[in-house]
């Protein structure tokens, strides 16, 4: 099962799992809006550059919370 087939799979579980995950990725918006790019880099084991880890998340933030 792939990590995209596992997360579609706990949303199924009813609305908690979509707050959790919602509230996960404003937490970690806010971890990297805190730390430089280096421990982004590392945070993701070296294989995305930080600002596209950056850009990503934050596209996903404000998916999950318009304004």
């Amino acid at each position: 099962m792939t990590q995209d087939e596992r997360i579609k799979e706990i949303l199924k579980w009813g609305p908690m799992s979509a707050l959790y995950f919602t509230v996960a990725v404003d937490v970690l918006n806010q971890v990297l809006d805190q730390k430089d790019d280096d421990f982004v880099f590392d945070l993701f084991g070296r294989m995305i550059p930080a600002a596209t880890i950056r850009r990503c998340v934050a596209r996903m933030n404000r998916t999950l919370n318009p304004q």
